[in-house]
């Protein structure tokens, strides 16, 4: 038997939930068109920065819609300051 907590077998539950939640949110975006209201980036427009990212990029809500989203790089980013 484990030697873990209550407390931190829930956290290790959610922290699996989580990762399983993005991995299916990322195989999703693969074939939009078998899951419908999956939004999904379809191209991209302008220079891209030092990062490999462009200054704009388009995205549709659901394979199969006829208009664009188009969203626009701001000049900052955000993550952890290791």
């Amino acid at each position: 038997m484990s030697d873990m907590t209550h407390a931190e077998m829930k956290r290790e539950i959610e922290r699996l939930q989580d990762r399983c939640n993005t991995q299916a949110m990322i195989l999703r975006r693969l074939v939009p068109d078998k899951f419908p209201n999956t939004y999904f980036i379809h191209g991209e427009l302008g220079e891209k920065d030092q990062n490999g990212m462009p200054e704009k990029i388009l995205v549709v809500p659901a394979y199969g819609v006829d208009f664009t989203y188009i969203y626009t790089r701001e000049e900052k980013t955000v993550g952890p300051k290791w």
